[in-house]
């Protein structure tokens, strides 16, 4: 059971690490880009991917406190270290992609904005 388990969150996390972030995708223009257009891109994707980060760290630890406990308290064959090892994993994980997704469209609408704050004609 344990191993069909470990084998099912592994493939979940790889599928999720192929998925492209919104604010990776590319821009659409009203219109030809600017000179700079390159350059403002790869500042204001910087810039949007530092929003966030306390709170996915802090989704992360809250999941894994939450998982860990259940965990403990659910392991039905006595051994409650590797039942906490397991929830606290799966918590941090699940908490995290649920937070990641608001976090994931805030950082696209904060990186169309500082593009049509330098004067680029972004739609979306």
């Amino acid at each position: 059971m344990r191993y069909t388990l470990s084998v099912a969150l592994l493939s979940k996390l790889i599928l999720l690490a192929a998925c492209t972030e919104e604010v990776d995708r590319e821009l659409v223009f009203d219109g030809p880009p600017g000179p700079n257009a390159a350059y403002d891109t790869a500042y204001c994707r910087g810039t949007a991917r530092t929003y966030g980060v306390d709170q996915l760290r802090e989704a992360r630890q809250s999941g894994a406190l939450i998982g860990g406990l259940i965990g403990a308290l659910d392991a039905d064959d006595g051994d409650r270290l590797d039942g906490a090892i397991g929830g606290a994993v799966l918590g941090s994980w699940a908490a995290e992609q649920g937070e990641f997704y608001e976090i994931d469209r805030a950082r696209r609408d904060i990186l169309i904005r500082c593009m049509q704050g330098r004067g680029h004609r972004v739609i979306g």
